[in-house]
């Protein structure tokens, strides 16, 4: 998880850009998370360009110069989240250089997202402990995402596409067959290689993935544990409470408490 300490505040909004609108020139001074949602925008950051298209997002890094240009046929709908760092060397682990620049957006991303919104419609201010949790999340969601180094451990192509899959769709109904499926493999040969690469089967490997998500949740957001539940794929509150009290020995209501004595 990112370090809390090297964020100062943080802002988010949602926006949308005429046709043929443009933003800038500028210098980037936050982590800013882009999600496009309709028409299409080329931001060129320095010297090079990046066209995002609907239902992608990407990470724009702080102290470079940025100018964007938005679609020529349509108006452009956006969202975004920004995390204002300490100083620009802050959030090391947040550098792209070996990143992919952009990504299709993860449904959590979009959830969170529609919190944020939710949470300043209630009045609380976008500097609120718990608006930071669910932005700084939202980043860290994007970095395991976008960095490939997150499933070079898997040291097997079929294995990384099941793995991309679970992060993309992690919050909706997900079965083994699904798994098979994206990774081109029968279902018994996937449980035979998830065994041997990673001690566990594909569906165990799912449930990984949506409890450390939801610990995730439950130390940086002031969520209610049945909607981090629900956002992490848990068909009940209770199934959720259950794995997480078997894998930390506390209910998951123990753990967001102390996470907020620590704030």
């Amino acid at each position: 998880m990112l370090d809390r300490s090297a964020i100062t505040g943080m802002n988010f909004g949602s926006v949308v850009y005429p046709v043929n609108g443009t933003l800038g020139p500028r210098i980037q001074s936050d982590w800013q998370l882009v999600l496009l949602h309709s028409g299409w925008v080329k931001i060129t950051i320095d010297d090079r360009q990046l066209l995002l298209e609907p239902g992608e997002v990407c990470l724009l890094e702080p102290g470079h110069r940025e100018y964007f240009q938005f679609s020529q046929e349509s108006p452009s709908w956006h969202r975004w989240i920004a995390l204002r760092p300490v100083s620009p060397d802050a959030c090391p682990e947040l550098k792209i250089s070996a990143w992919q620049l952009k990504i299709r957006i993860i449904t959590g991303m979009n959830q969170m997202m529609d919190n944020l919104m939710q949470l300043q419609q209630a009045g609380l201010p976008d500097d609120h402990p718990s608006m930071l949790h669910i932005g700084m999340a939202a980043v860290e969601l994007y970095r395991t995402a976008a960095n490939p180094a997150a499933s070079s451990a898997l040291r097997h192509p079929a294995l990384d596409h099941m793995m991309n899959y679970i992060r993309l769709n992690y919050s909706g109904k997900i079965g083994l067959a699904d798994l098979a499926g994206v990774a081109g493999l029968s279902r018994e040969y996937l449980i035979r290689l998830c065994r041997q690469y990673n001690r566990m089967t594909p569906m165990q490997m799912l449930w990984d993935y949506r409890c450390q998500q939801g610990l995730n949740l439950l130390n940086g957001s002031g969520l209610t544990v049945s909607t981090i539940a629900e956002s992490c794929g848990f068909a009940a509150a209770c199934h959720f409470s259950r794995m997480i009290r078997s894998r930390t020995g506390q209910a998951p209501g123990q753990i967001r408490r102390q996470a907020l004595q620590l704030e």
